[in-house]
């Protein structure tokens, strides 16, 4: 039984480790969007196209603090429920509940894969690669062969497997919100790559999907 919440403070351990110091930038996240917007074009080094990215940038900022910034908030108090119950029943002894053995093993694997797939995949796209003025590459092997979106994937499955082993409906709610609101901020930064990369990303959209790999005929490419 503890090694359940063992592995669950080791998983947050490591998401606490990427963030610090495997930090990937997002032309979606929350200061991109909402506080330094302007520096997006930037990167691109013309005017922003019509697109999901352009509208969502010019959002009044009573509709970022709506769309992006309290979602945002909700999905990460929420999401440190696991944490949370781990460390109070491992170093208090409080049982906050019993998960169901028959999920044990299942949401422990979920979590591991998808923690594993996550750090691997940010090795793999911080390789050669610091994301900063022209030095954008467009990662199609590896990880990236397999999803376009690797990085977000597996955090999708690790909090599948939270979700079957901490049983609590606040925590749910916030997986359902963060779940829909990276969904968006990927949309925008899906365009944004679009625009970045034009016909080599258009290929590599054809070639692979948003979450997981497929198989595409070579004349859908063409």
């Amino acid at each position: 039984m503890n090694l359940v919440y063992i592995i669950t403070i080791i998983a947050f351990f490591s998401i606490g480790f990427e963030l610090v110091f495997l930090h990937v930038p997002s032309v979606a996240s929350v200061y991109q969007l909402c506080i330094k917007r302007a520096s997006i074009s930037t990167y691109l080094s013309k005017p922003l196209e019509k697109g999901i990215l352009q509208h969502t940038i010019n959002w009044p900022f009573g509709k970022k603090l709506l769309f992006i910034i309290i979602p945002t908030g909700i999905s990460i108090i929420t999401g440190l429920f696991p944490l949370i119950c781990s460390i109070s029943v491992l170093f208090y002894n409080r049982y906050y509940f019993e998960p169901l053995p028959v999920f044990n093993a299942i949401g422990c694997i979920l979590i591991i894969l998808g923690r594993t797939f996550t750090i691997f995949a940010t090795l793999d796209i911080r390789k050669k690669n610091n994301q900063e003025g022209d030095s954008f590459m467009l990662k199609q092997q590896g990880f990236f062969k397999i999803s376009r979106n690797p990085l977000l994937l597996g955090m999708y499955v690790m909090y599948t497997g939270m979700a079957l082993l901490f049983f609590n409906y606040a925590f749910y709610i916030g997986l359902i919100i963060y779940f829909s609101n990276m969904h968006y901020r990927l949309l925008v930064e899906e365009d944004f790559l679009q625009q970045l990369f034009g016909e080599a990303y258009k290929q590599y959209k054809a070639s692979t999907n948003r979450y997981l790999w497929r198989r595409t005929k070579r004349n859908k490419l063409k």
